[in-house]
């Protein structure tokens, strides 16, 4: 192996290591997406905003979606100056039936500040477990990847960089040997170095069917990105919009603003086409973790 590297010409080389880094990553990319054929990408309304919330982003985006949810509907009212909220239980409202939601309505048996939802380990300890059940839905539907999937891309992108940084290492080191010059080849282990995990993502929980499924998402609910911004509330439950794109929908609104006040911060959300023309859901839309949304049709 070293006398066959030594051997190649330095310019030569160059262009087999840009091959074999080009080469190295489409193979890691077909054996880290493999075995997503014969998945079928749900319908966009076929899960609640709390649930939509679990597949992008972690525990707080989902208590911020359900604790939204709770507000909007008035099953829970918030007062305070801006930088001191203070969430407590609406007078005459009943609980909720959706067991996150619950959880809430528990813990505020007395008000509480914003900050409190987040600091209170109960909480979060339940809340990161109902988002643990809904994460292994999503993977039985091929949305997520599971524990297995998510070590195999590990290794599959340990191997691919040791292989073309191993490679392109060695000849570096008998070039510098030889006191031949090897800054092209710097530049591209560099550049290998910073593109193939780029490339790969092997930290990415999602699968290529949940990727799709999120950018489906965004195109469809497009349209309540407007909506929410009028002064009546749109017919579709807008946590849809807290929870695809994120808190920063809600600023400068006429009816939410101040939930963005009191839970400011970016969450993870994109903007994408418009799929949904409009509204087909009446009242509130979807309630809680796992069930849809029965009156807004998929349809694109």
């Amino acid at each position: 192996m070293i006398e066959l590297l030594r051997n190649i010409p330095g310019p030569q080389f160059l262009g087999i290591f840009s091959v074999l880094v080009i080469a190295g990553t489409l193979v890691g990319r077909f054996l880290i997406n493999s075995g997503q054929s014969g998945l079928r990408m749900p319908d966009p309304s076929a899960y609640s905003p709390t649930a939509v919330a679990s597949l992008r982003g972690g525990w707080e985006l989902v208590l911020k979606t359900t604790i939204f949810g709770l507000w909007q509907r008035g099953t829970i009212e918030m007062s305070g100056p801006a930088d001191s909220h203070i969430l407590r239980r609406a007078e005459g409202i009943g609980p909720p039936s959706e067991r996150v939601e619950m959880a809430v309505w528990n813990f505020l048996k007395t008000e509480h500040k914003t900050d409190d939802f987040f600091k209170d380990p109960t909480l979060k300890s339940f809340v990161e477990t109902h988002v643990r059940q809904l994460q292994q839905e999503f993977e039985r539907k091929g949305l997520m990847k599971s524990s297995d999937q998510r070590r195999n891309a590990w290794l599959i992108f340990m191997a691919v960089l040791a292989v073309v940084e191993g490679t392109g290492l060695v000849k570096l080191l008998l070039g510098i040997s030889n006191n031949r010059p090897v800054g092209f080849l710097i530049a591209l282990l560099g550049i290998a170095l910073v593109g193939i995990p780029i490339a790969l993502k092997p930290s990415s929980k999602l699968t290529p069917l949940g990727k799709a499924f999120l950018t489906r998402l965004e195109e469809h609910f497009a349209w309540l990105k407007e909506a929410v911004k009028g002064r009546e509330k749109p017919g579709v439950d807008p946590a849809y919009a807290f929870a695809i794109f994120g808190t920063t929908v809600l600023a400068g609104t006429l009816l939410y603003s101040s939930f963005s006040e009191a839970f400011p911060g970016k969450t993870p959300g994109g903007c994408g086409g418009s799929s949904c023309g409009g509204s087909s859901c009446s009242g509130g839309g979807c309630s809680g973790g796992g069930g849809g949304c029965g009156g807004c049709g998929g349809g694109d």
